[in-house]
């Protein structure tokens, strides 16, 4: 390597960098997108996963302590429900 190479070596990983955290964005914000839409919360929260760390933390503190717009059934989904569910309705 010569004495200028290391701004191109730099660049080169910047741009990595960017590339890596913006597919881990995506990763994370697709889910929670359809997660809070389902929850009855603007999906529009989710794009707080583009601050790395924080606003997934942000994001999963809402979703765990904040009342669900969307209700909460009460009732808990089981193993036969599931099993019902695939075979048709029939148990």
């Amino acid at each position: 390597m010569g004495g200028g190479d290391f701004g191109a070596v730099f660049a080169t990983m910047g741009v990595f960098f960017l590339i890596i955290w913006l597919v881990v964005a995506a990763i994370l914000t697709v889910p929670f997108w359809f997660i809070l839409k389902r929850a009855g919360f603007s999906p529009f929260l989710s794009l707080l996963n583009l601050f790395p760390g924080l606003g997934t933390l942000v994001v999963m503190a809402i979703l765990a302590f904040a009342k669900w717009p969307a209700g909460e059934s009460g009732r808990r989904s089981t193993v036969q429900d599931v099993i019902a569910q695939m075979s048709g309705g029939r148990r």
